[in-house]
């Protein structure tokens, strides 16, 4: 997504923005024909992404599925990914999809979403932020430490549920919601002890130490959109890259 020089609304590769327009899947998609999973998502996000920078093929995105994934979790973490790029409103109808039959579940109890960390953490967050009127309630079991400690992803060393909770204890509707409080106590500081362990990869490296310097209320949405774009053209590139290779 380079552009001319002297002309930012030009690509400097327009052969490249063509060949996405004439290489879409009959399903929408752009990847491998067929392909559910985490490769041919992220192929079409990055296309997308690239059509949506310079202003071509409305009706390509919008041939793209709504959904590839029949999980929340998956759904959820399309939501999330499409929101940090800036380009949810591309989606908005599928979107409110996903949210509502998210806000469906948490209201039910759902074991799905209830019974896992990250989950339950990313549910209330985005929930939270689109306005539905949940309580922190649902959140209580992780109100304690012991609540990650005693977790399988302590073994695994699996810190993205955790700095999911940490995100999610910044969205209170009150100073004084001491549940969202305990958890973003907790969080902050083992996400500090693993930055200082250096027991991390250098993704969630950058990752952690942005997400602790700039809280959410603290950042700039143009900036951050620019940020994750780039973040998500060098994990794609790395991702073609490796397959090219491999």
């Amino acid at each position: 997504m380079v552009p001319v020089h002297g002309s930012p609304q030009s690509p400097c590769f327009p052969q490249c923005v063509e060949w996405i327009l004439q290489n879409q899947q009959e399903d929408g998609s752009w990847g491998q024909p067929g392909a559910v999973n985490k490769d041919a998502l992220l192929s079409t996000l990055a296309c997308v992404l690239a059509l949506n920078t310079w202003n071509v093929g409305p009706d390509h995105i919008r041939r793209v599925p709504a959904i590839y994934p029949d999980n929340v979790y998956s759904r959820l973490c399309m939501v999330d990914t499409l929101e940090k790029m800036g380009i949810s409103s591309e989606f908005a109808c599928e979107i409110q999809d996903i949210l509502d039959m998210t806000y469906r579940c948490w209201m039910q109890n759902e074991e799905e979403i209830m019974s896992d960390m990250g989950l339950c953490a990313k549910a209330f967050r985005l929930l939270r932020m689109h306005g539905y009127n949940i309580t922190s309630d649902g959140m209580a079991q992780f109100a304690e430490q012991s609540s990650f400690d005693n977790s399988i992803h302590v073994y695994l060393n699996d810190i993205e549920p955790l700095r999911e909770l940490y995100k999610s204890s910044q969205v209170r509707f009150s100073e004084d919601d001491l549940i969202l409080e305990n958890i973003g106590s907790w969080s902050t500081k083992l996400l500090k002890q693993q930055l200082s362990s250096k027991n991390i990869s250098k993704y969630l490296l950058t990752e952690v130490t942005h997400a602790l310097k700039f809280p959410l209320y603290a950042t700039l949405e143009p900036h951050e959109h620019r940020r994750n774009i780039e973040r998500f053209k060098t994990n794609v590139f790395q991702l073609l890259k490796s397959g090219y290779w491999y």
